[in-house]
């Protein structure tokens, strides 16, 4: 109950009660950062590069949206630095649409952060990066904790990745819970 949550971005576009999602996430301080489907739901992005499916449920999610959720996720920042992390939809050099999806660009995006863990979303793939020499200097670890989404087989059921940092060290784990959205 008292856990700091952080997000990666795309907190609609996926789901079937965007305004529910974001007041739950703005009522508990959730801290986080706008995705390309965020982007789009706002006008920030075009959905041209989307794929027919993304963009129609683009402009479902747009014909919904509250005022208040609008302006919510028109305050997302694109990058945010919280203590040792760094919290990125895509990556680094491209917030919105670059996928780290291998080491070498894990590599290439770990250079240019300020901190040492890089937790960013865009592949909803869950995924960690860690340098192959831990005795060396302290690397960036890139880890894609996949962005909150609604299970297919349960409109209630939340799934989402999650890392913690107890005194011992990071930890990251897959949970399912229900989200009180159902009707």
């Amino acid at each position: 109950p008292n856990a700091t949550i952080w997000h990666t971005g795309d907190i609609v576009g996926y789901n079937a009660h965007p305004n529910e999602v974001i007041e739950l996430l703005h009522s508990r301080g959730v801290i986080g950062v706008m995705g390309n489907h965020d982007a789009a739901a706002v006008d920030v992005i075009d959905v041209l590069d989307f794929n027919s499916a993304a963009a129609a449920a683009i402009a479902w999610t747009k014909s919904v949206l509250t005022q208040a959720s609008r302006e919510w996720l028109e305050n997302l920042p694109r990058i945010v630095e919280l203590g040792d992390a760094t919290l990125v939809h895509g990556s680094p050099s491209d917030p919105f649409w670059e996928y780290i999806d291998s080491a070498q660009r894990a590599g290439a995006n770990a250079e240019t952060l300020k901190t040492p863990l890089l937790f960013h979303g865009h592949t909803h793939r869950p995924r960690l990066f860690a340098a192959s020499d831990p005795a060396g200097p302290v690397h960036a670890i890139p880890i894609n904790v996949a962005p909150i989404s609604l299970s297919k087989h349960s409109s209630d059921e939340q799934r989402s990745n999650s890392a913690q940092k107890p005194a011992s060290g990071w930890s990251t784990s897959l949970r399912s819970t229900s989200i009180g959205l159902t009707p």
